[in-house]
């Protein structure tokens, strides 16, 4: 699966796209497909590494 990671603070930059393995969910577990997802601003403020609570 495709997956954008970070593994230092900063700004957009950071943010590195890297394939993982596929998951295999346990006996008690589901596992649910994503098609789309968005980037907002408090995974722009937690990026940074700042400790501001956005509004």
């Amino acid at each position: 699966m495709k997956a954008a990671v970070h593994y230092t603070y900063g700004d957009e930059k950071v943010l590195q796209f890297e394939d993982l393995p596929n998951l295999l969910p346990a006996e008690n577990e589901l596992l649910i497909k994503v098609v789309a997802v968005t980037v907002n601003r408090t995974d722009c403020a937690y990026l940074t590494g700042k400790p501001v609570i956005m509004h």
